[in-house]
């Protein structure tokens, strides 16, 4: 739906770079995988806690850094709204995975029976509230970010000749940036993630909500919710399933706009600098440190079954 002619958006490797996006891509994943693993035998090691902890506020970091990326070239050296766009949708996956962990012990344990025992109450003053601080603060920068480019989407960045050409992908659909119905629905939206705790409350409620709507539906086929085990299990892998869902969904949408604008931004945008560099080596690095994760939790599991005394563990689920 391009109007523009010939190219006209400055490339921006270091927002819009493959390189930037996959690192985001699986990391986000990978946080969500390592939920998966470590939880689902109902029961987290301490060492699993701090390796979902770290998983998470990597992913915020790394959201905080780029959404600090777009505020410092909004206000100095000139930005697009194309790419402040796509910051957006990184920052929306980045939310979904993190939050999934922040929100675990929340949501969940109101259907788990184990929520007040001491191990449980541990792990919330200790991974679960290092991680809130985050998460809090990157949904407010996100809220802040969508406010100032949709309240002057007209008129915001130095390329404003590309804006009437600029569209959003929603569900598959381009949208363009100049509808009123598209701008007005977002600076509401960004309005509410703006404020702090009421962001995260915010989302914890849709967590609760959607738990109680999975409890029905596993009451409705069961009739009843024993055992307890396997109706845990459906919670968490029904709520992380949801989940990837919607990251796929966000996912899809961004590389459908980046690629359907790709006539409208100059060669450059795939040049491997160092920002790109930098985001796939963090990759590998957390792909080591999940393997190596990944490896111990397995070996106290098998501990476990053969009968030597594991790692002491709390009830998560």
């Amino acid at each position: 739906m391009s109007l523009a002619t010939q190219p006209c958006l400055n490339p921006n490797p270091d927002i819009a770079g493959i390189g930037v996006r996959v690192s985001i891509y699986i990391q986000a994943f990978l946080n969500l995988a390592c939920t998966f693993v470590f939880a689902k035998d109902g029961k987290i090691s301490s060492y699993e806690s701090a390796t979902l902890s770290t998983s998470s506020t990597n992913l915020f970091l790394t959201g905080c850094a780029l959404l600090i990326s777009a505020f410092i070239q909004g206000a100095t050296s000139g930005f697009s709204v194309h790419h402040a766009l796509i910051i957006l949708n990184i920052s929306w996956i980045n939310s979904f995975s993190a939050i999934l962990f922040v929100t675990l012990g929340v949501v969940l344990s109101i259907s788990f029976t184990t929520w007040f025992e001491p191990g449980l109450r541990q792990l919330w003053t200790g991974t679960l509230l290092r991680a809130i601080p985050l998460s809090i603060l990157h949904l407010s920068g996100m809220g802040a970010l969508g406010i100032w480019v949709w309240a002057k989407v007209n008129t915001f960045g130095d390329q404003l000749e590309c804006t009437p050409a600029t569209f959003m992908t929603i569900f598959g659909h381009d949208i363009a940036v100049t509808s009123a119905s598209l701008r007005k629905g977002s600076i509401v939206l960004y309005s509410i993630i703006t404020l702090p705790l009421l962001n995260l409350v915010i989302i914890i409620l849709v967590g609760v909500v959607m738990v109680t709507l999975l409890s029905l539906a596993y009451y409705t086929i069961h009739g009843s919710f024993e055992p307890w085990e396997s109706f845990d299990r459906f919670i968490l892998v029904s709520g992380g399933l949801t989940t990837a869902l919607l990251e796929v969904l966000f996912i899809v949408d961004t590389e459908l706009m980046i690629s359907r604008s790709s006539t409208l931004v100059k060669p450059g945008e795939s040049a491997w600098t160092f920002g790109q560099t930098l985001a796939m080596v963090m990759v590998a690095m957390l792909l080591l440190d999940t393997v190596r994760a990944g490896f111990k939790s397995w070996t106290e599991k098998a501990d476990q079954e053969s009968g030597e005394k594991p790692d002491e563990k709390v009830n998560m689920v």
